[in-house]
C-alpha cells in the first residue's frame, strides 16, 4: 500500500515504474533501519559499537538483495525498528533493570 501511494504520488503507476518505484522505497527504508540500529545500540552501548553494528548490517548481502528485489522484509523490518526505537520500558533500552529476579514459592496450605 505504501509503495503504491508513493508510486501515484510521482505519477509513476505503470507496472515497470512501480517496481522501481518500490526498489527506492525498499532501499530507503533498509537505510532508516540502519540509522534506527545505530541509535538504539548507542543507547544500549556505546558509539563504537553501534557504528560497528550498523556497519555489518549495511554490509548484509541479504538486506541488500531483499531491497534490490522489492520484497516486503525491509520495510517490516523497518516497522519492527521502529516499534523498538518507540519502545518506552526504559530498563530494556538503557539496558539496566532494577527489578529483582523472584523465584516462586510453593505455599504450605492447599486449597481443597
Amino acid at each position: 500500500m505504501l509503495v503504491r501511494y508513493v508510486a501515484e504520488w510521482f505519477g509513476q503507476i505503470g507496472y515497470d515504474q512501480v517496481d522501481l518505484v518500490g526498489r527506492q522505497v525498499s532501499a530507503l527504508s533498509d537505510l532508516l533501519t540502519i540509522l534506527l540500529l545505530y541509535i538504539i545500540v548507542a543507547r544500549l552501548y556505546n558509539r563504537r559499537v553501534a557504528l560497528l553494528g550498523a556497519a555489518f548490517s549495511a554490509l548484509a548481502v541479504l538486506q541488500i538483495q531483499q531491497s534490490h528485489f522489492f520484497t516486503v522484509d525491509t520495510i517490516a523490518n523497518l516497522f519492527i525498528f521502529l516499534t523498538i526505537y518507540f519502545f518506552r520500558g526504559d530498563h530494556v533500552i538503557s539496558g539496566s533493570c532494577s527489578c529483582q529476579r523472584q523465584t516462586p514459592t510453593l505455599s504450605k496450605s492447599r486449597v481443597k
